[in-house]
């Protein structure tokens, strides 16, 4: 991802106003690309092979994705601020789930599975 800094485009690999990174343990780094409505992800190697999102409200598709975040078990958590909810998806993109936060940008998952997001009022668990 690095040669292309500097240059938006909605290719793989060139994102507009990335939000939050994550990586996961096998290597993966995740890239909240929010003006594209996306989830970037590069292999290990740096190349981007993957990724999934588009715009929407529907389970699994995005609007403005701010802050993510990896669990040791795989699961990549996505806020979705435009949408004021939290989604869960596997590695692949595949949709697991979604709850209601309001304003949700960064977060975090502890070793032991805790999900802690902030919001625009706080901090919610």
């Amino acid at each position: 991802m690095g040669t292309t800094e500097g240059y938006p485009g909605p290719e793989p690999g060139l994102l507009l106003n990335p939000g939050g990174v994550a990586a996961a343990a096998d290597g993966t780094v995740y890239v909240a690309d929010t003006d594209h409505h996306r989830i970037v992800a590069a292999g290990p190697d740096g190349i981007t092979g993957t990724g999934w999102g588009t715009e929407g409200t529907g389970e699994g598709e995005l609007r403005r994705p701010v802050g993510i975040a990896v669990s040791g078990e795989g699961t990549v958590f996505v806020s979705d601020a435009g949408n004021g909810r939290i989604q869960a998806f596997d590695s692949d993109g595949g949709f697991r789930g979604d709850w209601h936060v309001e304003a949700p940008v960064g977060m975090d998952v502890t070793a032991a599975g805790a999900l802690y997001v902030a919001t625009g009022d706080g901090v919610a668990v």
